[in-house]
């Protein structure tokens, strides 16, 4: 019977302890997307380019990198990729960084849900954590905007 008390009692510290890895998990996934929201809202004109490379995955500043390049060989032509509003809709912006809200799915991503100018918004966020920090390896706006960039990348041209 003691032993059965001993193994019930280490099974719940297990438990618990995992899902405190998981609260902790959850929480620097949200501050890794808080950071890149308040980047483009601090007022440093920021753009979303650079917020994504800040705060982006390798795989998606080495996208990036690619149709800046491509970018550079078109100059003075509109890029198809070259539209702003990504992460926050509109050309311009009344949203403050409090107003956002932060949650995370059961798939693991962050989800952002704010207004602009009364247009109501959503952002869901992959983002991977290892012991180096957390960087996002992705984003959807529904469709997902890596696999959108990395299609105009293969293209090669504007």
């Amino acid at each position: 019977m003691q032993i059965k008390i001993i193994f019930i009692g280490v099974m719940v510290l297990s438990l618990s302890s995992i899902s405190s890895a998981v609260d902790t998990n959850a929480q620097e996934k949200i501050q890794i997307v808080k950071k890149l929201y308040n980047s483009l809202l601090d007022g440093s004109a920021l753009g979303e380019d650079e917020a994504i490379r800040r705060y982006g995955s390798h795989e998606l500043r080495q996208i990036l990198n690619k149709l800046e390049v491509i970018s550079d060989h078109n100059e003075g032509d509109q890029c198809e990729w070259q539209a702003a509003g990504v992460l926050i809709p509109g050309q311009d912006t009344d949203l403050t960084a409090n107003k956002i809200q932060y949650s995370v799915l059961q798939n693991g991503r962050v989800r952002v849900q704010a207004k602009n100018f009364g247009q109501s918004f959503k952002v869901d966020f992959d983002v991977k954590c290892t012991n180096l920090g957390c960087s996002i390896t992705d984003f959807y706006t529904p469709q997902s905007y890596k696999n959108m960039m990395a299609s105009y990348a293969r293209k090669g041209q504007c």
